[in-house]
Parts: structure tokens; sequence; C-alpha cells
């Protein structure tokens, strides 16, 4: 690679970089409070983990289900609270600080809080404010999938603004569904609680129908209730929304970044700092690490050419 192309890319990176420190200290304090969460519920999961590693090797036979219960839910905690960074980074879409900071409150309110310390079993309706809550999020995620392929040039993919709230609504019905059946295959499986049916059985029909339910069947009808009242809130704003043509969701929905310079525009347009910090940061480490590969082909052509000529001359 020529030295003055080189210089230019060096150059180039360092005026980048510059505008990246200064669009961070213009982000809003909604993404400094929750990258200030984020990093403190993960030190939270991280002791809780240690010390029932700890007290699995402590206690020894004592309680030791318990113990590895408790270190199978921090790993869950630990995999799932990284997920929106990694859905930003990875497949380029934009998750506003928002609805991140909702998202991992939730991920950590179920798995340490609700698993662990047994909010499930002691707080009042802490199940069902939870479940309200995910019905909102997928509900508003659904929605943003749809409005981000609406977003496209192509007049023909369209969809009209009652298909799109529809979808969002039916996304979130498919992971209410989708998250029963995951908690009625842990209860079947491990003989956990989930469902909440060891707290009142009932033997119930006859003969080849004899089944034994009871607070299982209301925990989870109520479950799916309230997750389908969250999602049928946001899909009629989100209606409203494109039928008026007012942002109602504001810097809620997600954003497609793959096209650099089409986003960057649009954050710009809608004086979203925490947008364009996203595209800066992420076009910036590519741009890193393009400059690698590309020093490193050009290294190993350069060592081919000597090897080459010294051949030759021998």
């Amino acid at each position: 690679m020529p030295k003055l192309e080189r210089k230019a890319k060096r150059q180039h990176r360092k005026i980048a970089k510059k505008r990246l420190r200064k669009i961070k200290r213009e982000l809003s304090k909604t993404a400094l409070i929750t990258k200030l969460v984020f990093l403190l519920l993960q030190a939270s999961i991280v002791l809780i983990l240690i010390a029932s590693v700890i007290n699995l090797f402590v206690r020894r036979y004592a309680d030791i289900e318990s113990s590895i219960m408790h270190i199978g839910l921090c790993l869950a905690g630990l995999v799932t609270i990284n997920i929106p960074a990694l859905i930003q980074h990875k497949f380029k879409i934009y998750i506003p600080s928002v609805l991140q900071l909702v998202a991992v409150l939730l991920i950590y309110a179920h798995f340490i809080l609700g698993e662990i310390f047994r909010a499930y079993d002691h707080v009042p309706l802490f199940d069902k404010v939870l479940h309200t809550l995910n019905g909102l999020i997928f509900a508003l995620l659904g929605f943003s999938m749809v409005n981000m392929l609406n977003n496209n040039n192509d007049e023909h993919k369209k969809l009209s603004p009652f298909f799109v709230s529809l979808f969002s609504f039916c996304f979130s019905l498919a992971v209410s569904y989708m998250w029963e059946i995951f908690e009625f295959s842990m209860d079947s499986i491990f003989k956990i609680n989930m469902q909440r049916w060891k707290d009142g059985i009932v033997g119930t029909g006859s003969g080849v129908n004899a089944y034994s339910q009871g607070t299982g069947l209301v925990d989870t009808m109520i479950d799916m209730i309230v997750m389908m009242v969250g999602g049928a809130l946001v899909s009629l704003v989100g209606y409203v929304s494109l039928k008026t043509k007012k942002n109602l969701f504001g810097k809620l929905l997600l954003h497609d970044v793959s096209d650099y310079e089409a986003a960057r525009k649009k954050a710009i347009e809608e004086n979203n700092t925490e947008l364009l910090s996203l595209i800066e940061d992420i076009y910036n480490i590519e741009e890193d690490d393009l400059e690698l590969e590309k020093n490193i082909k050009s290294d190993n052509m350069e060592a081919k050419d000597n090897q080459n000529i010294a051949s030759n001359t021998d």
C-alpha cells in the first residue's frame, strides 16, 4: 500500500475518532445512565455468580441443587443482558438507550430478583408487571421491524398501518406463547415452579383425562392476558402514529444503520446524538479492522516479493 495512502487513512481515522469523542460528550443523560446501570448490573451478577460458586464448594452437599441453579441463572443472565449490544454491532441495528435500559432491567429482574431472590414468591404482582412490560417491549420490537422494512424505497413492499400494527400485536402474542411453552417445559423436565403449579394442585378429570392442575393454569392464562394487553396498547398507538403521520413513539424505534451515509443523515435530521455516536462507533471499528487487514496483506505481499527476488538472485 503506498505510504501516502496509508498516511491519509491514518489521518482520516484520527479525525473520525475526534468526531466520535465530541459526539459522545453530547450524549443524552439517558444514554449515560443506561451505560452506568448496565455496568452495575453486570458487576452485581458476577458477584452473585462468584458467591454461588464459593457456596457450592464450601457447603458441599448441603443445598447443592440450589447453588447449581443459581450459577446457571447467573450465566444465563450475563449472556442475555449482552444481547442488545451484540445485535447493535453485529447486525447494525440501533436500539435506543431507553429500550436497552428497560430490557436489561427486565432481564435482571427475571433471572436475579425473580428466580434467585424469589421476588416471584414474595412481591405481589411482580410477575404480572414483568409480563405486561414484556408485552409492551416485544410489540414495540415487532412494530419497529416492520417499520424499518416500510421505510425502504420500494413502494411495492410497504404495508398499511393496520397490518404493521397487526403484526406487532401478533408478534407480542407469539413471544408470550413461546415463553409459556418454555416455562411448562422447564417445570416438566426439572420439576421447578415457573408456572406456580406447586402453589395449589387440584385433581381434575377422570380416566385418561385425569390431570393435576390448579394455580399453574391461572398463572399461565393471566400472564398471557397481561402480555396481550401490553401488546394491544402498543399496536393501537402505533396505528394512530402511522395513520396520522405523527411520531408518537419519539426515539423509541429501532433504526437500520447498515447504510452509513443514509443512517448518518437521518441521525443528523433527527438531532439524535446517541444514534450518531453508534454509527460512528460501528464504522470506526470496522475501518480500523479493514485497515489492519489491508496492512497485513500488503506486508505479506512485500515479503513474498522479497523472497521471489532473493530466489531469482540465487
